[in-house]
Formats: C-alpha cells, sequence, structure tokens
C-alpha cells in the first residue's frame, strides 16, 4: 500500500477540502489499497451536492477522491433483537437529513438496551430521552437500531430495492400493471403501494478496498459477517438477511464519481438487474399524478382503468409473428426463446414475419434488465441452437451401425474395406475416405453423425431434406437400405466387365466399388450424378427414413 494523497498533509482540514463542512467526523484511511473491488453506493445527496449515507453516520458527509476509513460507531451498544435471543452488537440510526420533500427515517428495528450503561450512551448521544419508557422486558428501554456490521456497504450491482419510501397508492389494476413491469408492489391494509426511490438519493461508483482476505476468513468461520471491528484494508460479501450475492462490506472505501440516473439504469439493465422507479417513471406509466392517498375521483368512481378499452388509439402493442408450423414448435418445446418484438400501434398493425400473431405484455416494451428495448428497428441477438452431446448408448449404437454396415456391404458385394482400400488404384484420399466413413474409432465424428440423427425431423418443419443434410454414414446406409448402391453398381458394372470395346471394361472391380460407395458417402463426386436421382424433393422419404433410425437410439 501507498501512502494517501499528499495534499491532505496540510493545514487545511479534511472538510475544507472536500465537505465544506467545519466538523469533518470522516478521517482518511490510512494507506491506499493495491487492490480494490468496484462496486455501487446509494447515498442522500444534499442540496450543495455532497453525499451522505442513509442512516449511520448519516450526518457526515464523504468525500469524493479520496479513500475514507470506515469507523466503529461510537454509539454502538449491546443489546437483544427479543427476550430470549442472545445479546449482541448494535447500531442505533437517526437517517440522514432530506430535501427534495422526502422525510428523515430511521431503518432498523425495536432493539433491548442490555444495561444501564448502554441507556445513558445512547441518551447523551441524542438517540433515546430520559422519557424513554422502561418495561419488564425491557427494564433499559429500547431504541431503533440495526445488528452492527461496521464498514461501508455497497452493492456489486446498482440496485437496491431495500431501500426505498412505500408511499405511492395505486389502485389493484395499476399495481397488477406495475408489477408485471418488475416494480415492488407493497399491499397494506387492503390498499396498494409502489416502493420507489427517493428523490434525493443517488447511486455513485465506488472502490471497495480488497487488500485483506476477510472473504476467506468469514467462510472458514461459519459466520455471514464481523461485527466486532471494522474490515480495515479489505472486504467481503455479506449473505444474510435481506443481503444476497450483491450485497458488500468494507473498511475503506473511495467515491469514484456520481451516477445520473440515465447511466444508473444503464449499468443496471446491463447487469441483468433494475432498480426502483422514480414517482415520475411512474406517473408517466400511469399517466396522472401520485401521492400516499387516491384520488377521489378514482377512488370512489367506476373510471376504467388504463388496460380498458379507452383511447386505444394512443396504445401500443408489443407483437410477434409466426408461422403455424413455427407456432407448433414453440409449442412443444414450451416457448419461444428470445423472440424478436415489433412495438406498433393497433390501428396500424404488424405484418410480415408469419400470418399468425402473438400479442405480448406491456412488460415486454418496457426496457429492463430482462427486456431490452430499442427506439429504432435492430438487428439483436438471435435465438441460440440447442448444442447436444452424445450418450454412451448412442455412440454403442452408432459404433454397432458402422460395424452392420461394413458387413452388410462385405458380404454383398464380396470384398474385404481393408483389402479394398489397400489394393484399390485410387488416390489416397479415397483410400482415406473409405477408411474414415467406417472408422469406429474416431468418436468426434460419431458425434456428429448421432447429432444428424437427432435432427429435428418433424412433419411441421418446412423445410426440405436432402442427402447434403446427412453424415457419410448416414448417406451409405441410407443409399443401402433404399437399393441406390445396388443400381449403381450394376449400372458401373460395365467399367471392369469383360467387352469387345477396347476402351471398357479396363478398370479393377475393386476400384469401381470403391468409387461407388466413396460417391455414396457424399465425400467422392465422379458419379454424383448417378446418385442425384435417388435425392428428392419429396423430403418426407429421407424424413421417414432418418424417423425409423433414430427409434433405434
Amino acid at each position: 500500500m501507498e501512502q494517501q494523497n499528499s495534499l491532505l498533509n496540510t493545514q487545511a482540514s479534511l472538510s475544507d477540502q472536500f465537505t465544506g463542512d467545519p466538523d469533518p467526523k470522516v478521517k482518511l484511511s490510512r494507506s491506499i489499497p493495491t487492490k480494490v473491488k468496484e462496486a455501487y453506493k446509494l447515498f442522500v445527496q444534499r442540496p450543495d451536492g455532497q453525499l451522505l449515507p442513509l442512516f449511520v453516520n448519516a450526518a457526515n458527509p464523504i468525500p469524493v477522491g479520496q479513500f475514507i476509513e470506515a469507523d466503529f460507531p461510537t454509539a454502538t451498544f449491546t443489546g437483544k433483537s427479543s427476550v430470549n435471543s442472545q445479546p449482541s452488537f448494535y447500531v442505533p440510526t437517526k437517517g440522514a437529513e432530506r430535501s427534495q420533500g422526502e422525510v428523515q427515517r430511521k431503518t432498523g428495528t425495536q432493539i433491548i438496551i442490555n444495561s444501564e450503561q448502554d441507556r445513558a450512551k445512547l441518551i447523551q448521544e441524542g438517540y433515546i430521552t430520559e422519557k424513554t419508557g422502561r418495561t419488564k422486558d425491557a427494564p433499559f428501554g429500547k431504541v431503533t437500531a440495526v445488528a452492527a456490521r461496521p464498514g461501508f456497504h455497497a452493492s456489486v450491482k446498482a440496485y437496491a430495492l431495500h431501500l426505498g419510501p412505500e408511499d405511492l397508492q395505486v389502485t389493484k389494476q395499476e399495481a397488477d400493471t406495475l408489477k408485471d413491469l418488475g416494480m415492488v408492489i407493497k399491499p397494506k391494509q387492503g390498499k396498494y403501494f409502489v416502493k420507489r426511490r427517493a428523490e434525493d438519493q443517488v447511486f455513485a461508483k465506488v472502490a471497495m478496498a480488497d487488500d485483506v482476505d476477510y472473504q476467506s476468513q468469514i467462510d472458514a468461520s461459519g459466520r455471514t459477517d464481523i461485527n466486532d471491528r471494522v474490515p480495515l484494508g479489505g472486504s467481503y460479501i455479506y449473505k444474510d438477511g435481506q443481503a444476497n450475492q450483491d450485497w458488500v462490506v468494507g473498511g475503506d472505501m473511495r467515491i469514484d464519481r456520481v451516477l445520473s440516473r440515465e447511466e444508473a439504469q444503464t449499468i443496471a439493465q446491463s447487469q441483468g438487474v433494475r432498480d426502483l422507479p422514480y414517482k415520475a417513471e411512474v406517473e408517466e406509466i400511469l399517466g396522472r399524478k401520485l401521492s400516499n392517498e387516491l384520488p377521489s375521483d378514482i377512488k370512489f368512481s367506476a373510471k376504467k382503468g388504463i388496460t380498458d378499452d379507452i383511447a386505444t388509439e394512443d396504445l401500443l402493442i408489443t407483437v410477434h409473428n409466426l408461422s403455424p408450423e413455427a407456432l407448433v414448435r414453440a409449442d412443444r418445446l414450451g416457448g419461444i426463446p428470445m423472440p424478436s418484438i415489433g412495438i406498433a400501434k393497433p390501428s396500424v398493425g404488424f405484418e410480415g414475419f408469419g400470418e399468425i400473431s402473438l400479442i405480448g405484455n406491456a412488460k415486454m416494451a418496457t426496457p429492463s434488465g430482462v427486456d431490452q428495448v430499442y427506439k429504432r428497428d435492430a438487428y439483436t441477438t438471435r435465438a441460440p441452437k440447442p448444442e447436444f452431446e452424445a450418450t454412451n448408448d448412442a455412440i454403442k449404437y452408432m459404433k454397432k451401425l458402422k460395424a452392420d454396415l461394413k458387413k452388410e456391404l462385405e458380404d454383398t458385394y464380396n470384398f474385404d474395406l481393408e483389402k479394398l482400400a489397400a489394393e484399390t488404384t485410387y488416390q489416397m484420399d479415397v483410400k482415406d475416405g473409405l477408411k474414415n466413413v467406417f472408422n469406429i474409432s474416431d468418436e468426434f465424428q460419431i458425434g456428429k453423425d448421432v447429432n444428424a440423427l437427432n435432427k429435428d425431423y418433424d412433419s411441421f418443419n418446412s423445410k426440405e431434406i436432402y442427402l447434403d443434410e446427412m453424415t457419410p454414414i448416414l448417406r451409405v446406409k441410407y443409399l443401402n437400405d433404399i437399393g441406390a448402391i445396388a443400381e449403381v453398381f450394376k449400372v458401373e458394372r460395365y467399367r471392369y466387365e469383360e467387352s469387345t470395346d477396347p476402351n471398357i471394361g479396363n478398370e479393377k472391380r475393386e476400384d469401381v466399388i470403391a468409387d461407388v460407395i466413396y460417391t455414396a458417402s457424399g465425400i467422392g463426386y465422379s458419379l454424383k450424378a448417378n446418385f442425384n436421382v435417388f435425392d428428392t424433393s419429396d423430403e418426407t422419404i429421407i424424413r421417414d427414413w432418418l424417423l425409423t433410425e433414430r427409434e433405434m437410439l
């Protein structure tokens, strides 16, 4: 680690240089970390631009651009969450001073104070008063507090769904619509409220110290956090309570920059998450102003909701067009992976790409980490193609198919493949090709043979199937099964049979056999025209054969 910026080693105070506060409470890190972890932290932003923690030490602005060391709050006390629970460390909360109409809020639960000494300390620091009640179960009173987890808290991703006011009341119908868009709805006593991002809250990109490996210590101890000291020089992932794999706690933090709302949304979307909406965003979707009460014309009227048949000329639809064959395949698959979506007015419609239109919900037209929406026509990610891996049984079957076919051809045409490949006067590629077609040790090729046999050759596939789509061994077996090899070999016998014509009958029989089988495999081409007559535009012939073979797997 290197020493902190010498800019701070002057007579000017930290607050004078960075926060403008006359009585700074934050302190610089003892040294600058060499390893950092990128994260995102939510702050309350004062009207003067300064950044405040949300709840703990919430009166102390944190400067931008310098590593700051977290402290162990002086108000930390010993308490219990219930009468029968074990004592633990807790930190009382007040919440930052707010602006833009937001209300100062505490967070946490009512914790039983464990001693008279802690009660006196909490009174002195202004968290409770002398009037705070004492009861049989809480002889020293209670205070709103959170579990002590010293350090700066941040997230790997730019969202914080657990932090935000729940005060925008909506109708049940509006709540259902917003929930479909991925927003958090909180039912309370028969009413529905949207959880939102507070107007004075902003995300900042931060760097968390990562020199000390606290994560290994946490994992080895079986605990989920460190509550008796500040994790100076490092950080760890906290996984408990409202936390998930995204929650980072660190002893030293540097604020790199404050993110605009648009930047934070873009980052969250790229990370596959979505933060709470601001009030204006919800109002724009619903087309009305919101508060913690429903307007009387909505609360007491039978006014139609936004999804009813009103103002249809202004509504948009999300649509995906497809053919009947594609619809059948989608039904068999259980859905359409990554469908292309069109957004249009119902009066205009959406034509092309198929005579059947599937209509989507509003969520599909709302940008999020899950559903990306573009302002114009875009060439986007296509539906993935499945990759198959041959099972051991399928490989055994294909090896047997090759061996059986080899024996059948040898018995029918009275030859030995190894000898044929050795004796033929044809070029080396023909010899190697014959060996490779029937090779049972090449499991890579056998895997390709199995996958070719498992293609979606169903009766709803409008694409015609030709011989060229099949692997060499499947071509040979198909052409042999339908008698094509026998027919072509019969036609080519003149090449080795005795004849009075001096220009024919001069070839070796094994050369003709090699030529026929090699061309049947699709690798050779000298007799391709002879075999083309057995290819067909009636795809059902080849498809039926393939389906029959596949049933043997």
